[in-house]
């Protein structure tokens, strides 16, 4: 792994500064070649961290290829290595001048190389291990994304949605009954008439309840009735409190 400083001067072409001098960098970041008086590289590395792998597939006296409809001289070549769309090899060739050489013969032969496969081989493996990266993110992505919910799925919730009602609380106090009245009294009576004379006391609790019977007995009724109501205004106004909250949180 090495270090170097790079200035961009457009998408996909850097000029290097280092000890050895300056070159030229061509390609996308994380799978570029660069060309310098050393020869041709393929750089692979992590972009943004300024550290990468060299390898080199050209040199000034190796890998050198001749351009026989030019001239009989050889000519030092900087080749550019990537994929396309499709996942395709794509291969530029650049002279010394950083003139495109588009001789298929050329292209053919470069590819024949043992360096060429090699460097093929490791661009498909950067784009296999990119793509795996990906596609694991995406995957966990989508396990915390919801279901999409569509309006007809909102509008029909809508429809179907009624506010809460409060139940009012039934008042279960029973209304008095003539025998429970007469139960009162004749206990009433029992406390009241107990003397030593106890046949005497018998004629006198009957007596009792019936001069208070139909008294006590009404004053009973009135009594729950009265109760009754106020049990029941009373729910009335809690209805009518509670359902207008309830009312708010349905709209």
């Amino acid at each position: 792994m090495r270090y170097r400083n790079r200035i961009k001067l457009a998408p996909g072409l850097n000029i290097n500064l280092s000890k050895s001098g300056i070159s030229t960098t061509l390609g996308p970041k994380g799978a570029s070649v660069n060309i310098g008086k050393s020869g041709a590289y393929l750089n692979t590395g992590i972009p943004g961290t300024g550290l990468y792998n060299r390898t080199k597939i050209s040199s000034s006296d190796k890998n050198v290829i001749r351009n026989n409809s030019i001239s009989k001289n050889q000519t030092q070549v900087g080749v550019k290595l990537d994929l396309d769309e499709n996942y395709q090899p794509v291969v530029e060739i650049y002279d010394n001048s950083g003139k495109n050489i588009t001789s298929q013969q050329v292209i053919n032969k470069l590819k024949r190389t043992p360096e060429y496969k090699a460097n093929l081989k490791k661009i498909y493996t950067l784009y296999y291990n990119q793509i795996i990266e990906e596609t694991t993110e995406f995957t966990e992505l989508y396990k915390h994304i919801l279901k999409p919910i569509t309006k007809k799925e909102i509008q029909d919730k809508i429809e179907k949605l009624k506010p809460q009602k409060y139940a009012k609380k039934r008042f279960e106090i029973l209304e008095p009954a003539k025998s429970s009245i007469e139960k009162e009294l004749l206990k009433e009576a029992k406390s009241k008439f107990n003397s030593i004379l106890f046949w005497k006391n018998k004629k006198k609790r009957i007596e009792f309840i019936a001069d208070n019977l139909e008294q006590k007995l009404k004053k009973s009724v009135e009594n729950w009735k009265i109760k009754k109501e106020n049990f029941e205004n009373s729910e009335l106004s809690k209805e009518k409190d509670i359902n207008q909250n309830y009312q708010i949180t349905f709209e």
